[in-house]
């Protein structure tokens, strides 16, 4: 079209007004929205460091609200001015090798999201050209999912899920008071920090370099939910919706069914079941419908496994289990349920540990810390797998799914500790914004 108006900007930040009774256009009482959750780990940067006597690398994640003043919003939940946004800065030396150190990020993400279900034909890579990057970065690379594979036009049908950046050491010298600019001039006139980095090993003193991975909650969930969508046709040759959630996603693990509600005896062993059930895995009891009726209505909200308590279960003590992605059914005795559902979900969820590379860290969340680690050196065996260590005093817990909208913050170090058998990855949410430090693998 010709027909356009004169260039212009655009205020992209939300405006705001502290105070009350404040004038609104009272200098004084102006304030902006995040646009991000970096900045803040950058102005914290020292606090983090210092507190937790944290050694370079290492890195601070955080989670939260973001508000943009989009100029087209709309899209569905792709360009929305208030979303929930993951960050980590991965704070490395000026000398480290970033951009393979972007490659390595690139790749753990890649196997992350192939955890949570989603397929790898849905994935793919976009290298931003030169021309195209933020003003910060000296290197950025998009990883695009599938949103939108009814469009004819093979370009069309990606949008960007993720980013993984070089954010070189912009931040931490743009937020600190010693840089100056080529005039001599300091860079931040406002600043009274200084969040250069002391290493002790070099006796050197530098502003750390970033790598930067960044992902949005609502676009993650949402593609989580395009690839576990599917349809199946029963034996009456209707269309059942079947929600293929990895069973590590899935909000309930186990349904337990009554074949007959109306028996009291079955009610009653089908309820007992679901309590025993309770400590060791999310069950639901529903005799609301038919058994068949039952069945889809599970299938339709991902639980992985259904348990039927039928007249036969009175006799044998077993009950029929039935796989949700592949409607077989199998006799269990009551005795051996809680452990033949763990072993089942645990084979069928895609999660599997990654063998030590150098790369950086993999984090899991089974939804609770483990117990602080012993700060002695493993001396001996294979590299361990992370460990968590709570840093607050509250036993107040969330898993990462939590629906909270206040930033919680993780820090990620270098540090190794022993590995206890048995264990993956360990890490948790708290409800509020307070700090957990992660020891995971990192690249050397």
């Amino acid at each position: 079209s010709t027909n356009l108006t004169e260039p212009r900007n655009f205020n992209m930040m939300f405006r705001t007004v502290l105070g009350a009774a404040a004038e609104e256009d009272d200098p004084t009482a102006l304030a902006y929205l995040r646009p991000e959750t970096a900045q803040g780990i950058f102005i914290n940067f020292l606090n983090v460091q210092t507190t937790l006597r944290r050694k370079i690398p290492f890195g601070i994640a955080q989670i939260g609200k973001a508000f943009r003043n989009e100029i087209t919003p709309g899209n569905f939940i792709l360009r929305t001015r208030e979303f929930e946004q993951m960050e980590m800065e991965y704070f490395v030396k000026p000398d480290a090798e970033h951009l393979k150190l972007v490659d390595e990020w690139v790749e753990l993400y890649l196997e992350w999201f192939k955890s949570l279900g989603i397929s790898g034909d849905n994935l793919q890579l976009h290298e931003v050209p030169a021309d195209e990057l933020a003003h910060y970065s000296k290197r950025t690379v998009d990883i695009m999912y599938r949103y939108f594979p009814e469009r004819p036009e093979q370009e069309r049908q990606w949008e960007e899920l993720m980013g993984i950046a070089y954010r070189t050491d912009f931040d931490l010298r743009s937020h600190s008071n010693k840089p100056v600019d080529e005039e001599g001039k300091r860079v931040n006139p406002d600043s009274t920090e200084d969040l250069s980095y002391f290493d002790e090993t070099t006796k050197q003193r530098f502003y750390p370099h970033v790598i930067e991975p960044a992902a949005g909650v609502n676009r993650t969930v949402l593609a989580v939910l395009m690839d576990a969508y599917s349809e199946k046709t029963n034996d009456k040759g209707e269309t059942r919706v079947i929600l293929r959630l990895s069973p590590q996603l899935a909000p309930i693990k186990a349904a337990i069914l009554p074949l007959a509600k109306n028996k009291p005896e079955i009610v009653g062993m089908a309820k007992a079941i679901k309590r025993s059930l309770q400590p060791v895995l999310r069950a639901v009891y529903d005799d609301t419908g038919g058994i068949g009726k039952l069945y889809a209505r599970q299938d339709e909200i991902g639980t992985p496994m259904c348990v039927t308590v039928d007249h036969q279960s009175l006799e044998d003590e077993a009950v029929t289990v039935r796989d949700r992605d592949t409607w077989e059914q199998e006799r269990v005795k009551v005795a051996e349920l809680a452990d033949y559902l763990q072993r089942r979900l645990k084979a069928t969820s895609p999660v599997q540990p990654v063998a030590d590379s150098g790369r950086p860290p993999t984090v899991a969340h089974p939804g609770r810390p483990s117990p602080t680690v012993r700060s002695r050196a493993h001396r001996s065996g294979p590299l361990p797998s992370p460990r968590a260590i709570r840093t607050s005093s509250s036993s107040a817990w969330a898993s990462p799914a939590s629906a909270a909208t206040s930033s919680r913050a993780m820090v990620f170090t270098s540090r190794r500790m022993p590995e206890r058998p048995g264990r993956t990855l360990a890490s948790a949410t708290p409800t509020r914004s307070r700090a957990s430090a992660f020891i995971p693998r990192t690249p050397t």
